[in-house]
Parts: structure tokens; C-alpha cells; sequence
């Protein structure tokens, strides 16, 4: 069976997800790769910043 996750008012559209990889840095060959996808990230900390959990 299949994680899905649910779908928050916050969660962003594929366009506004096309204007975002020119904010990130590209993936550096040093240091431990990424184990968090960052669409993951920036839904989390929308979902933070509109739900006012502390």
C-alpha cells in the first residue's frame, strides 16, 4: 500500500512549482545527499507559517 499525503490549502499547483527551482541551490556532489524531497519541505513550512502552529 501506497503513503499518500494529504491535500492542504497550502499545497502549491505545478506552475508555481515550475517559478521555484531558480530559488534553490543545485545538488552538491560534497557533503550527504538530500533524503527530503524539497516539494516536501516547502509544503511543511507553508504549512506552518498559514496554520500558525507554533
Amino acid at each position: 500500500m501506497e503513503a499518500t499525503t494529504p491535500a492542504y490549502p497550502t499545497r502549491l499547483s505545478d506552475t508555481q512549482w515550475e517559478t521555484l527551482p531558480a530559488y534553490f541551490a543545485a545538488d552538491s556532489p560534497l557533503g550527504r545527499p538530500r533524503n527530503t524531497s524539497l516539494p516536501a519541505v516547502v509544503e511543511a513550512i507553508l504549512y506552518v507559517l498559514r496554520a500558525g502552529c507554533p
